[in-house]
């Protein structure tokens, strides 16, 4: 198979890294051929499922993950308004806000609600929700619902203050080698039993599915910031949005759709078919000791074949160029068969070493006969030593629902689906103590999941009362587990994940590789990539997509036509932190560590001890103590302005 024309790109792999880059390169006039090994449901860890259970003749919608797309994210969202659908809209609006961040807990405390969208609701004019979710959240401290003390608040508070005022340069470098559970001590007992579980594992293993004690606080920290500024930006989209119906629904189904509709002449996927290899024909020029020239640095072909047949006969793809955006351990393998590529390249012998630092964080769907709606929020169950986060799918489903409403089983219909996410496949369960979770049979793994959300109390944002899920609400047989859980072939009575997730641990941002290689026609783009987004996540995969067609683009002098990436520039607050940063900058430079920007860490202790006073106050007199807060801030920002005009001026 080979390409006529002179612009002509394969693309290894369709997950979202592969159909970002299709996308900017097709709208740039270049021919995209796509090799996938699914045959459908294109779109990699994104994707959704339809999922049929045995001895049944259902078909059911399943996740491989419930979608989150977090308000910082600035490059696949950019892509989403870009896909056209049928009734004039984008598949961006078929994004929706979620209000909350909810803890369960397993020992019959009430959940707690943390709002994720209080700037958005005080811009419009939505006093009142804002006040009472905070008071709700006070309260939850006050009674002793969370048990984080005096001195444990106060920490983390200062160490807040870090994360906003250290330097770019302290991130890649101090905070890269920095465990988050170090950086956080989250194993001071002065702190209180929950300040551990919510603010060290429950950020780690919720949002990046690494271990707190092996998380990088470069990584940890960044998310945790730009969380934070998403929860107070009144002019921002929120911090939380989820789709409106299962993914390849909302999303990737017209996604392919309308690139292939667009593009029909130059767009092209050859599913069901594997990359085996990368084909150099080319023969060295001289070898001498370990120092190889060759003719030219580039990808020849490569070698796929039938992903569902190893053994089939091998076809030969011809391009221009070439972009792996497969996953890292796949890469890895595939490199592994091409060892003319790494001569060419030898800095892709890292890819080996980046492989080995994945994790689990796998999932899967309960299907209730209850209609359950849960505060209109991501879940997590903050003391589950399996890290397990739940989303309510349905509530946010309602009118793909109505087209596409869900069956009965055995006389009863199903009501509701819970997406579940475990994080941490290392732990022991309740159920089962003696065994962890990769050591369990399918069904125990079931069973051990579900016994845990039947120990927590759940509030109805519907009906507004408290319950806990019994058996009799679950359709149990019906579970689905994720496809890429199975058992392990090499060690029998454990399972196996064929997709894994790459995390960011402790000093390994090093290994990660440009989108560039030292092969002339040869690109990456994945979530492995390094990039300004840092996570390994949809927003990286497109991130690294778009830096890899910037490359294709350098390279045929069409500078002018590069994609635009997102920053990720640390929020500021309206400029509140910049001058810190300064200064914290300017003690980097000299070997010293971070130091706290005295006027700016008053004022923020001093506002923390206002508005948690404020709070308690009747609301008209909340509205004046936030007008003259406001003023205030208003003042400082106008000095720290001030100063910084100064300090440039004089070069400071």
């Amino acid at each position: 198979m080979t390409s006529s024309s002179a612009q002509s790109v394969v693309i290894m792999g369709g997950g979202v890294a592969g159909l970002s880059a299709a996308h900017e390169l097709l709208k740039r006039g270049y021919e995209v051929t796509i090799i996938e090994k699914r045959e459908t449901n294109f779109g990699g860890k994104a994707r959704s499922i339809d999922y049929h259970p045995s001895q049944t003749r259902l078909t059911l919608p399943a996740e491989h993950g419930f979608r989150f797309f977090p308000g910082f994210y600035g490059n696949i969202t950019r892509t989403m308004k870009e896909i056209k659908l049928h009734n004039n809209k984008t598949v961006f609006d078929n994004l929706v806000p979620v209000s909350y961040y909810t803890f369960l807990f397993t020992d019959d405390r009430k959940p707690v609600n943390v709002p994720v969208n209080i700037g958005h609701d005080v811009y419009g004019l939505h006093f009142g929700k804002a006040m009472n979710d905070l008071k709700a959240l006070q309260r939850a401290f006050d009674d002793g619902t969370i048990d984080v003390s005096d001195s444990g608040r106060d920490f983390f508070i200062k160490r807040l203050f870090e994360l906003f005022t250290a330097c770019e340069e302290r991130y890649l470098t101090e905070y890269e080698r920095i465990p988050w559970e170090e950086f956080i001590e989250a194993n001071n007992p002065n702190y209180g039993k929950d300040y551990k579980q919510l603010l060290a594992e429950g950020l780690t293993k919720n949002l990046v599915a690494c271990r707190a004690d092996k998380a990088c606080t470069r990584t940890g920290g960044k998310i945790l910031a730009h969380m934070i500024w998403q929860i107070i930006n009144p002019f921002g989209t929120g911090a939380d949005r989820v789709l409106n119906a299962p993914t390849n629904e909302a999303w990737l189904i017209p996604w392919v759709s309308f690139l292939k509709k667009t593009y029909p002449n130059t767009f092209t996927i050859e599913s069901g078919k594997r990359v085996m290899k990368l084909d150099v024909k080319k023969k060295a020029i001289t070898r001498k000791n370990d120092f190889i020239s060759w003719e030219r640095n580039t990808v020849d072909s490569i070698s796929i074949n039938d992903a569902n047949d190893v053994g089939s006969a091998h076809t030969t793809v011809i391009g221009n160029n070439y972009i792996a955006a497969i996953p890292i351990e796949r890469l890895s393998r595939l490199l592994n068969d091409s060892k003319l590529v790494v001569d060419m390249d030898p800095t892709l012998k890292l890819v080996e070493e980046l492989a080995k630092q994945v994790e689990w964080m796998s999932g899967m769907v309960f299907y209730l006969n209850k209609d359950v709606q849960i505060a209109d929020a991501h879940v997590t169950i903050a003391n589950s030593g399996l890290a397990i986060t739940i989303f309510s799918q349905t509530q946010y489903w309602q009118t793909y629902l109505q087209a596409n409403p869900l069956p009965s089983y055995q006389d009863k219909p199903i009501k509701s689906i819970l997406s579940i996410i475990v994080s941490d496949w290392n732990a022991k369960g309740i159920l089962y103590p003696k065994i962890c979770l990769k050591e369990m049979t399918h069904n125990q793994v079931i069973l051990e999941v579900w016994s845990q959300l039947k120990c927590c109390t759940i509030f109805d944002s519907k009906s507004e009362t408290y319950f806990k899920l019994t058996d009799d609400d679950c359709f149990l047989s019906l579970t689905f587990i994720d496809e890429s859980i199975v058992n392990d072939r090499n060690r029998p009575g454990h399972l196996f994940n064929k997709e894994p997730l790459l995390v960011n641990t402790i000093v390994t941002n090093a290994l990660r590789p440009d989108s560039h290689t030292r092969v002339d026609n040869l690109y990456l783009a994945a979530d492995f990539v390094r990039t300004h987004s840092d996570l390994a996540d949809m927003d990286t995969a497109n991130e690294a997509a778009r830096k890899a067609v910037n490359n294709i683009l350098d390279k045929d002098g069409r500078k002018s036509e590069f994609c635009k990436t997102a920053t990720y520039v640390l929020p500021t607050l309206l400029g509140l932190f910049s001058l810190a940063r300064r200064f914290d900058k300017r003690n980097f430079q000299r070997g010293l560590p971070w130091r706290p920007f005295s006027p700016l860490l008053h004022f923020f202790n001093y506002s923390f001890i206002f508005f948690a006073r404020v709070i308690k106050l009747p609301r008209p007199l909340i509205l004046l103590s936030a007008l003259l807060y406001l003023i205030v801030l208003a003042i400082i920002l106008i000095i720290n302005f001030l100063i910084s005009v100064i300090l440039n001026i004089f070069r400071f």
